[in-house]
């Protein structure tokens, strides 16, 4: 049966890991070392492969074309991972719901030019409960308001 999506969907129960460090951050609030250990551990127990791993060190959430928050975002948009992991909401993005849109894009398979589906959804999940997989209603509230009160928290 052929497929209404121009990419193949990529292979199963493969994962992408993305964190970010702060510039602000240091050893006394986060590890980028914990942050991604978390996500394995999230990983192996959802069943997921990883078969990817970035992250950006020291480079804001304001900034939008980070280069392995970029690549992160491929590996969905090329079917390289069928899951996208962060270790939460706030790592992604300080720009709200702008950099929001951009994600969801890749989550839901979406051009990001004309909107419309060009390959099969990915899932998108962190580490403190977030979940593309169950209600969407839920999954998008929850995404937009972690976006947003993560722009909030951005010291100008």
């Amino acid at each position: 049966m052929p497929s209404r999506y121009s990419l193949p969907a990529a292979p199963p129960n493969t994962g992408s890991l993305y964190v970010r460090l702060s510039v602000a951050a240091d050893d006394s609030n986060l590890s980028k070392d914990g942050m991604v250990e978390d996500c394995v551990r999230l990983c192996e127990a959802e069943g997921i492969t990883v078969v990817a791993v970035h992250v950006d060190d020291g480079i804001s959430g304001a900034v939008r074309d980070r280069p392995e928050f970029t690549e992160w975002l491929n590996d969905a948009r090329e079917c390289r991972a069928d899951t996208l992991v962060t270790w939460h909401v706030d790592r992604l993005t300080r720009e709200g719901i702008n950099a929001a849109a951009l994600i969801l894009d890749a989550v839901e398979g979406k051009d990001p030019v004309t909107g419309r589906a060009v390959r099969a959804e990915a899932r998108l999940l962190d580490t403190k409960g977030l979940d593309s997989a169950g209600d969407e209603t839920t999954f998008r509230f929850r995404f937009v308001i972690g976006a947003e009160l993560a722009r909030g928290e951005r010291v100008a």
